[in-house]
């Protein structure tokens, strides 16, 4: 393609970096690392939502560590979003990977995220390209690409679910979102209809992977 620079739709749409925090209870001192992913597997909350299990994977946990500092062994670890995907994909855990049986708990889907209003702190969200001049200051007071407002809005447009007893049986169908108002439901030959209203509450006990895009 002559000059034109090739870019990994991966790396584009759905790759985007977290970072994480150990803090040493005896001193304080703090080191971090980024690591780059381009999905979340969530475990399940009872009687929760997505949003729970978003919150969860990103609650305070206490890991054992030595500190090169003073030596202290105890330490708290943490993480947040360095950069933002423009799509987000999140995989609800519903297999156990030793028995492959099923959870069929149910699961409240919701058709908005704002991954800065659940305690996710958002540094920079560089994935999406901005308008000339539209950066703006972003938590912590650095300078983005986005404003953390509209740059961590994401909103639900697809489910891949899991209808069947366990991981061994069963077949998979999708609903997308074809435009704003007006989901389709692909399952094998058959594609019909539906509305957001009912995919939210059909799905709820077989969703499995969950599409966001960024608003």
């Amino acid at each position: 393609m002559g000059d034109v620079a090739y870019q990994c739709p991966v790396d584009t749409l759905l790759s985007f970096q977290l970072r994480y925090i150990r803090t040493c209870q005896s001193c304080g001192v703090e080191s971090s690392r980024d690591e780059l992913n381009t999905m979340f597997s969530l475990d399940l909350v009872e009687h929760g939502s997505v949003k729970d299990s978003l919150q969860l994977y990103f609650a305070e946990t206490a890991v054992e560590f030595r500190c090169d500092c003073c030596n202290g062994r105890g330490s708290t670890l943490r993480c947040h979003f360095h950069t933002l995907p423009q799509v987000l994909i999140l995989h609800l855990k519903r297999f156990c990977p030793l028995t492959l049986t099923k959870q069929h708990q149910a699961v409240t889907l919701d058709p908005s995220l704002n991954l800065r209003a659940r305690g996710e702190r958002t540094e920079e969200a560089i994935r999406t390209p901005s308008p000339p001049n539209r950066a703006v200051s972003s938590v912590g007071g650095e300078t983005g690409t986005e404003t953390t407002e509209t740059g961590s809005q994401y909103k639900l447009i697809s489910i891949l679910s899991h209808i069947g007893s366990d991981a061994t049986s069963g077949h998979y169908i999708a609903d997308c979102q074809e435009q704003p108002g007006q989901w389709v439901l692909y399952d094998d030959h058959d594609v019909s209809l539906t509305s957001e209203k009912a995919v939210l509450k059909d799905r709820e006990r077989t969703a499995y992977i969950l599409f966001y895009i960024k608003k």
